[in-house]
């Protein structure tokens, strides 16, 4: 469960313990839900893998490497790919992939914080 006493032993920054304490002023488990809304309100989720245990977070980065690989080679637009790709085909296949990877890692974040 992450908590405003969670935030601030692990020194989030204060703007961010103000607007989660105003959402889930009694904490929230890391939910596929919860990651959402905190997302909406701004909150940097993504922080919370600094977070998370050594073993813990090896498992997570394992679990998004092969999208995170497939996000760095989409953003890659090489010499050889402008002349085939049009840039909208490739700002396109870029946005697909930054989806994907995010929704990965916020799976990936969920049963790291169940696994704890």
């Amino acid at each position: 469960m992450i908590t405003r006493a969670f935030l601030e032993a692990h020194a989030a920054c204060v703007e961010h313990i103000d607007i989660f304490v105003r959402r889930w002023a009694n904490g929230v488990d890391v939910t596929l839900e919860s990651l959402a809304e905190a997302k909406r309100l701004g909150l940097n989720i993504f922080w919370l893998e600094n977070v998370l245990p050594d073993e813990a977070r090896e498992q997570f980065r394992l679990a998004v490497a092969p999208a995170s690989e497939e996000y760095r080679r989409a953003w890659v637009w090489t010499a050889a790919a402008r002349a085939s790709e049009p840039w909208e085909d490739h700002e396109g296949r870029r946005a697909a992939a930054q989806a994907e990877f995010e929704r990965v890692k916020i799976a990936a974040l969920v049963a790291a914080f169940k696994a704890t």
